[in-house]
């Protein structure tokens, strides 16, 4: 999970109850002043640092680590490697959600910013990864050049269960959105 208390996704008087088994106050900020909630890690287990939530580029700092689609260990990232936050699984196919369309713009925003579907990942291989589902026929196929030696196999089944575990979850999100929370 990735989260930051800088900027909020929605005002959480807007969102009834609890969404995604979070509390709405412990999923998202409820203004910016608020410092204190939050503090969540990544999927990779690095906390996001500060102001980096609403950005989707920015230059890895010390501690920061990954998932080498290589290795399929959580390693460092190089400081000053150009990162990116990977959905896990993509905003297009989230968008194709039933129930997302009947959704007011702020649910949409919320739903399409769930930390729990972000994981840090470097420019390159998140360009190459795009829209990319596993298990289907738009599997991710980097060439050699943004991933040397190609994917581990464990880092595709790796992929592929957090990608099933999003999307049950993001649907779980959308269901008590529109039902009230």
């Amino acid at each position: 999970m990735i989260t930051s208390t800088t900027t909020p996704i929605a005002n959480a008087n807007d969102v009834p109850g609890n969404v995604g088994g979070y509390p709405v106050s412990e999923w998202i900020a409820p203004n910016t002043e608020t410092t204190e909630q939050g503090g969540l890690s990544s999927n990779t287990g690095t906390s996001v640092h500060e102001g980096h939530w609403s950005d989707s580029i920015y230059f890895s700092k010390s501690g920061d680590t990954w998932r080498n689609p290589v290795t399929n260990q959580i390693e460092p990232l190089p400081e000053g490697t150009k990162i990116h936050k990977d959905h896990i699984f993509p905003k297009n196919e989230i968008k194709k959600l039933p129930g997302f369309d009947l959704l007011t713009p702020d649910e949409k925003r919320l739903v399409l910013s769930d930390p729990d579907n972000y994981q840090l990942m470097p420019a390159s291989p998140n360009c190459s990864k795009g829209c990319t589902v596993e298990g289907t026929d738009r599997s991710w196929n980097p060439s050699e050049k943004v991933v040397p030696g190609g994917l581990n196999p464990d880092y595709r089944n790796w992929l592929k269960d957090k990608q099933e575990e999003s999307q049950e979850r993001l649907q779980t999100i959308i269901d008590k959105l529109l039902n009230g929370g």
